[in-house]
């Protein structure tokens, strides 16, 4: 019976991790500079042995809520080009450009043109793996220039990636605790880029050290104690037996598998654009 499994796309709820953010609260350093946050984040980021990321290239860093902040600065930033993302990616830039009346498109829906910009996940959220033809659309804006964002939200909860952030074309990237550390509600996280930008993320920090430091010092604290590879090391096994007894097909992704072997009625149920994709979360902790 598949039953306990969700559509979306949740976090797994580790006690451990809660009562480790529960004890830290009681004593809250909000003194953490932001250079502080970025570097301990930066080196919590490349310790991964299980995935392979090099942010030498990227000069600046900022402080980000989640990552709809960045998600946001991008495409006001690039309002006179159309914004491109897979109809399988996060909903949220359609809902964004839509807000902002930003002219957007599907990659799936046409070639890139010289006057469009990029946002695509990684792993992918419509697979828990990786965009079919990620390389090619990388090539592609290499060619013509156009800027890319790589989100990079599911970062810590997958795994066997490389991050391609020496392309030229790949300008920003983008990841938060929202997905590996269950922290959704308290909206952290970082961007990356490799030119100055001056927006809302960065001006505060320029000024006078202005962010948000109680959600960097839990950050902080759980990137201390918790490893990058943690939850993957913690989970995966019991991830590929769920995969196995319920006939799933495994992901890069250690909350998502897809469901291409169910039954019919599964499938249905399951379906989320153009993949059956079922979020194991609840069936890790129960």
């Amino acid at each position: 019976m598949i039953t306990n499994f969700d559509k979306g796309s949740e976090p797994i709820y580790n006690s451990e991790i809660h009562d480790s953010v529960n004890t830290m609260l009681k004593n809250v350093d909000w003194n953490i500079p932001h250079k502080d946050y970025v570097s301990i984040y930066t080196n919590w980021l490349q310790g991964s042995s299980y995935n392979s990321i090099d942010l030498q290239q990227f000069t600046y860093a900022s402080f980000s809520y989640g990552t709809t902040t960045a998600f946001s600065e991008f495409i006001s930033r690039h309002h006179k080009r159309t914004v491109r993302f897979s109809s399988d990616d996060f909903l949220l830039s359609k809902i964004l450009c839509t807000s902002y009346e930003v002219k957007y498109k599907h990659i799936e829906d046409g070639e890139i043109t010289k006057n469009d910009c990029v946002i695509v996940s990684l792993p992918f959220s419509g697979n828990g793996s990786m965009f079919p033809t990620f390389d090619t659309l990388l090539d592609e804006c290499d060619k013509l220039n156009v800027p890319v964002m790589i989100d990079g939200a599911y970062f810590g909860i997958g795994k066997d990636l490389v991050y391609p952030l020496d392309r030229q074309c790949v300008r920003e990237f983008t990841t938060s605790h929202s997905k590996n550390f269950g922290l959704q509600n308290l909206r952290i996280g970082i961007r990356y880029s490799k030119d100055f930008v001056d927006d809302a993320l960065n001006v505060p920090v320029s000024m006078a050290d202005v962010y948000n430091k109680l959600g960097a010092y839990v950050a902080v604290e759980l990137m201390r104690q918790y490893s990058a590879d943690w939850i993957i090391d913690k989970y995966w096994q019991s991830y590929e037996s769920i995969c196995e007894e319920y006939k799933l097909i495994p992901t890069k992704t250690v909350t998502l598998a897809l469901g291409d072997n169910l039954q019919q009625e599964y499938k249905e149920k399951f379906t989320r654009g153009n993949y059956v994709r079922l979020c194991v979360s609840k069936k890790l902790i129960t």
